[in-house]
């Protein structure tokens, strides 16, 4: 599949917001998206050592595992913008609990910014990090799954297992990824419904 990326930059500054950042002068991996709009836009936690050394989001094990799954679901890859809660690496073992809501604080309003450009009908927010930097809610086990409609950016949003947690844990939990996954392309694609109708059919069933 002809994949129609380019890369995406904030106002033509990657560096707006970032001082005070605890990630400040690091490397930024800029979000990947097509020309296309108004359909999936994924987000996912931040660039790892694979990604800053290409200098694309999720080009690792975990993002061959998520490309592999949306073009097993159906999904058009070209059309789907991709993006991350931050956009430098946040090493856990580096940085304590208030550094990295401090990177996310400082890379929210990039993401906010794409996310008012590109107007996605739903966001697959994948992992807890990606869930609470958009709908500000942290327990991805219990709330993977259902769909959320966000007023701050007029769209719906699905928190989905991170393809880094699937790697690491159960064989069956691909099974339900991409049950995921087929399950937003049917709603975005090829049923399309208004969020009213696709929040009540996907929480009530």
């Amino acid at each position: 599949m002809q994949q129609d990326f380019s890369m995406h930059k904030l106002d033509n500054n990657p560096v707006a917001h970032c001082s005070g950042c605890p990630l400040q002068g690091e490397t930024i991996v800029p979000y990947l998206h097509s020309r296309a709009s108004g359909g999936i836009m994924i987000v996912g936690e931040s660039p790892g050592h694979t990604e800053i050394e290409i200098g694309q989001p999720f080009v690792g094990r975990a993002g061959k595992l998520l490309r592999d799954n949306i073009q097993a679901a159906g999904i058009p890859l070209g059309h789907v913008f991709i993006a991350n809660s931050a956009r430098c690496m946040i090493d856990k073992n580096r940085l304590t609990a208030r550094d990295i809501k401090d990177v996310l604080r400082h890379c929210r309003p990039a993401l906010v910014s794409a996310i008012h450009e590109y107007k996605p009908f739903l966001v697959l927010a994948l992992g807890d990090i990606a869930m609470y930097q958009i709908l500000g809610i942290k327990g991805i086990t219990q709330q993977r799954g259902k769909v959320f409609y966000s007023e701050e950016f007029d769209c719906g949003c699905m928190p989905l297992f991170h393809p880094a947690y699937v790697l690491r844990g159960k064989p069956s939990r691909e099974p339900v990824f991409l049950r995921d996954l087929k399950w937003a392309k049917m709603h975005v694609y090829v049923k399309p419904l208004t969020m009213h109708q696709v929040i009540q059919e996907r929480n009530l069933s």
